[in-house]
């Protein structure tokens, strides 16, 4: 298991490409260390930027720039990054008790990160969760199963349960004509 350490951003998204005085990048940094994060801020303050960072920064792609068919680096890129600078993403993290960092780069340049193919499916795209808030007319399982896009596992269900009533069905009708066909017979011997 890992955990977040820090994040270290520049010229991605909200977050504006900073330089100290001798032309050196001068990242925004966010540190995790705490047990639980919680971003709040008015619109326009950098919560999906910070967030867009982290899912470009581990998977190397944004689902919501695939949803809105805009190239990643167009719509990632903060547009008053200067052309020379190559805006990145640097994550620190705790595997094992042993800090370990990666960074990508908006030139595609990228240090090893083992856990790429795994971080994808711990990423919820934010139309998910606003119809998870939204949705006022499915259940709260249907909901919590389509936040998580188990939305194959929700038909099935929904497809089982009709053909178990469907099953019920014919089950009460056999048993039905079953006892008409016992009485009949008890009739008959009678």
């Amino acid at each position: 298991m890992i955990r977040l350490k820090e994040i270290r951003v520049n010229g991605i998204r909200g977050f504006k490409y900073l330089q100290d005085e001798e032309k050196n990048p001068l990242p925004h940094l966010i540190k995790l260390d705490g047990k639980h994060l919680f971003l709040y801020g008015e619109n326009g303050t950098g919560k999906s930027s910070f967030c867009d960072a982290i899912e470009w920064g581990l998977t190397g792609s944004l689902i919501e720039s695939e949803n809105r068919k805009i190239n990643d680096k167009a719509f990632l890129i903060n547009k008053f990054c200067p052309a020379q600078e190559t805006p990145f993403v640097e994550i620190s993290y705790i595997e094992e008790n042993i800090t370990k960092k990666f960074r990508r780069d908006a030139k595609g340049k990228k240090t090893s990160f083992d856990f790429e193919d795994e971080a994808q499916a711990c990423l919820i795209e934010s139309s998910r969760i606003e119809h998870f808030v939204i949705d006022t007319k499915s259940s709260k399982w249907e909901r919590f199963s389509a936040l998580l896009g188990f939305e194959n596992l929700i038909d099935f269900e929904n497809k089982l349960s009709r053909l178990r009533n469907h099953a019920n069905k014919k089950h009460d009708e056999i048993r039905e004509r079953f006892k008409k066909y016992e009485t009949e017979l008890k009739d008959l011997r009678a």
